[in-house]
């Protein structure tokens, strides 16, 4: 290579240095041995203020020996061995006194070169130390939370598995007892007195069907502490199953309030007020701790009481709330109050004990709350219902989330069926596309095949248009930017727009950008077009009027006036409300129900913002919508002129290339292609057999055309092989589907190329010169 070419390359090389984010800086060893400063991209620049610029030329010695030694260390040890090195270190800036964490990677290029890289770390650490603080504040809570129950004048005990195992045992529960050795032992072991009267089967309830046990004045013979007779108390006890994540008991909670000298006559007025007193104190202990709605319906007098719960969590207002049941039942969704109030006069009727549902229930707010509801009912001696103590408890964000798991489950999965779909389909296009060109360069152009030749090749083309769009929709097309003609892709979207929308709806476009270009994935152009016509179409059950317009427009952002392509989409559908608008564009929100997943105006709004451009909507309840969707002009898009691709036979050119493809119908089309174009072709299956080729034929390679995708070695590998023998072999990678991660680390080297499926003769013979002209 010339000196030129290598200044050129050095050239590419710093401008591809300048666009990343991290600062880098080149060190390069001249021929007197000390390291000097070659270079610092923008980024480089911009985190010096631009001092770096009056040091580029200083010797590593001289700038750091005295005050950062360990900087010299470190580059003369890469230098010297080659060997990758990345240290965190802390860093004063002297010129501004800021202090600053990075992460600087040290990596040889060339003999003479080290290349130093930036990474900022401060904000990270300083998220670090938040979480950090976060965690020390949240065992604080759980050891005041340990202390309290620990403290608290009533029996706590929680029991563990089906054989209930004592987990925790607090003071007052382990005097109770006479014994603090509990913990580990099951409730037969510690009380077989009271594990006979019921507690052992009261306990397997509460744990096989995840309803609470509640009791007031519950009759108890027991030994009290280290006492051997038996005697008659009264507890009022609460049993509440403990939940997993996943919603399965586990375990119960147990509290317990001693209430015998509140049922004893004997007991003196005072002491019996006292102990009441101290039931409420404990009651109200309960009430606060729990996150759910505790409430108790009194049915002779048609009394609830509620818990606090449902002023602070449910945001009610105490002098909206009514008495009794009737109030309830105007809070359950219509949709939901017959099914509920049907499902707990059935469980009164049938003499049940328990009774849940889950319905939606209003919040103070007028918003919806979906909660489970668990209810005790309790009988007098008779059997007739005379109250229904239970908890309703906030389960919203949890099935919001099982939700959204299972919408995206969904999408993943219709992204991969549309990928393995698109994937097959573009093989059979390249195939029908390729021998379409290659039958066309055998006619003549009088010949009367030929226009039906050309026709094929115009299906197959709109079809890979189609398996384009597949692609976008299931989120595994291969995003390549390029100069897009907003006008054209809109008009070549009509007929499939049309057909989306169905014939009840009439679609009108005006294109009127005048060829103006941005620069953007095409895909994500189609992408834009089609999830606003659906979100339009939904709008207009009963039909109407979809329009797309097209014009040019200027709009001020920071660095003053700035011209925009404006694309809007309109329709006459039922609008937006006011309180919907602001959340239209936010991730899972959607209005339609269990029908939508709310993805799609989130997606516009991504794609727009990643493009340089803004978004916005008007809306008119009963009127319909308009979506505006402004994107940068690319520049000198006034001015664009195309470079056609030249015919396979414009230019011979002679060269061997080394082609890897498991489709067969692909693989022997592109040899014909290339044959015909003058190269030596060496056809592979999969990337082993091109690797064992390459072997056969080693020197003799200049180009290699690879599919991404390949049973037993794909393109990717085979490359990262080659490019170890030989890192200035150039390589084409053809793909019609890709994962994300595997194309950006694939093009991210400038020796390789890409080719999206299917491809034409000359589009393919064109990637193989241009390849090889880039190589030099």
């Amino acid at each position: 290579m010339t000196d030129l070419q290598s200044n050129v390359e050095t050239e590419r090389t710093y401008d591809l240095l300048d666009a990343l984010p991290n600062p880098i800086y080149v060190w390069r060893r001249l021929a007197d041995g000390g390291v000097y400063l070659a270079y610092a991209n923008a980024a480089g620049h911009r985190e010096t203020d631009g001092r770096v610029a009056a040091v580029i030329g200083s010797e590593l010695r001289a700038m750091y020996q005295e005050t950062d030694p360990e900087i010299v260390d470190l580059i003369t040890r890469t230098l010297a061995d080659g060997e990758p090195r990345r240290a965190e270190h802390e860093y004063h800036f002297r010129s501004t006194g800021k202090v600053r964490w990075f992460r600087t990677s040290y990596m040889r290029t060339t003999s003479d070169e080290v290349l130093v890289e930036n990474e900022d770390l401060t904000e990270r650490r300083r998220h670090l130390g938040e979480m950090e603080r976060a965690e020390r504040r949240v065992r604080r809570e759980r050891t005041r939370l340990a202390e309290l129950l620990e403290r608290a004048p009533a029996l706590i005990c929680t029991f563990r598995g089906p054989t209930h195992v004592y987990e925790m045992a607090n003071e007052e529960c382990r005097r109770f007892l006479g014994r603090d050795d509990v913990v580990g032992r099951t409730v037969a072991e510690v009380m077989p007195e009271l594990a006979e009267q019921g507690l052992a089967a009261n306990l397997d309830r509460v744990l096989a069907t995840g309803e609470p046990f509640m009791a007031t004045a519950l009759p108890v013979q027991c030994r009290m502490g280290s006492s051997t007779q038996l005697e008659q108390r009264y507890f009022n006890v609460a049993i509440q199953p403990i939940e997993e994540f996943d919603g399965i008991p586990s375990g119960t909670f147990v509290y317990a309030v001693d209430v015998t000298k509140l049922v004893t006559a004997a007991q003196a007025q005072e002491c019996l007020t006292e102990e009441l007193r101290i039931s409420q104190e404990r009651h109200d202990l309960v009430l606060t701790a729990t996150r759910e709605l505790i409430y108790d319906w009194d049915i002779a007098s048609d009394s609830v009481f509620y818990s606090d719960a449902l002023y602070t969590a449910f945001r009610h207002r105490r002098g909206d709330v009514g008495p009794g049941y009737g109030w309830w039942v105007k809070q359950v969704h219509p949709d939901d109050r017959e099914a509920v109030t049907t499902s707990l006069r059935a469980a009164v009727e049938r003499g049940d004990a328990f009774w849940s549902n889950e319905y939606r229930f209003r919040r103070g707010d007028d918003g919806w709350a979906t909660v489970l509801d668990r209810g005790h009912i309790i009988r007098s001696t008779d059997g007739a219902p005379v109250r229904v103590i239970g908890s309703r408890a906030d389960v919203t964000e949890r099935r919001q989330l099982e939700m959204r798991l299972r919408e995206s489950q969904k999408m993943e999965a219709i992204g991969r069926l549309a990928g393995g779909v698109a994937h097959d389909f573009n093989n059979l296009l390249t195939a029908i596309l390729g021998y379409a060109d290659l039958a066309l360069g055998d006619v003549s152009e009088s010949s009367t095949v030929r226009e039906e030749i050309g026709e094929i090749r115009k299906a197959a083309q709109r079809a890979a248009q189609l398996t384009k769009q597949l692609l976008a929709f299931g989120r595994r097309q291969i995003r390549r930017p390029t100069r897009v003609d907003v006008d054209a892709v809109v008009r070549d979207t009509d007929r499939l727009l049309t057909q989306l929308l169905g014939e009840h709806i009439q679609l009108t476009v005006h294109a009127g950008a005048r060829a103006a270009v941005v620069h953007m994935d095409p895909s994500e152009l189609d992408q834009i077009l089609v999830n606003l016509a659906v979100n339009a179409r939904d709008a207009m059950t009963q039909g109407g009027v979809v329009t797309i317009e097209t014009s040019r427009s200027h709009l001020t952002t920071d660095r003053g006036q700035a011209e925009f392509v404006l694309l809007t989409v309109s329709d006459t559908g039922a609008g937006i409300p006011d309180e919907t608008l602001p959340h239209i564009f936010e991730p899972f929100f959607t209005t339609k129900g269990e029908s939508g997943n709310g993805l799609g105006l989130s997606t516009v709004y991504g794609i727009v913002e990643q493009n340089g451009g803004r978004i916005a909507v008007d809306s008119t309840v009963g009127v319909g919508t308009r979506f505006s969707v402004h994107l940068p002009v690319a520049p000198d898009s006034l001015s664009v002129r195309l470079t056609p691709a030249l015919p396979i036979s414009a230019v011979v050119q002679t060269a061997t290339v080394l082609l890897a493809e498991d489709e067969n119908a692909v693989r022997i089309l592109a040899r014909r292609i290339l044959e015909r174009a003058g190269y030596r072709v060496l056809d592979a299956r999969h990337g082993g057999d091109a690797l064992l080729l390459w072997e056969q034929h080693a020197g003799q390679v200049d180009v290699v055309v690879t599919d991404l995708v390949m049973p037993e070695m794909g393109g990717r590998a085979l490359a990262d092989t080659l490019h170890a023998t030989n890192p200035a072999l150039p390589i084409v990678f053809m793909s019609g589907y890709s994962d994300d991660e595997m194309t950006r680390r694939g093009f991210a080297d400038a020796q390789v190329a890409f080719l999206a499926k299917p491809f034409s003769a000359d589009s393919l013979v064109g990637a193989v010169r241009e390849a090889l002209r880039v190589r030099g």
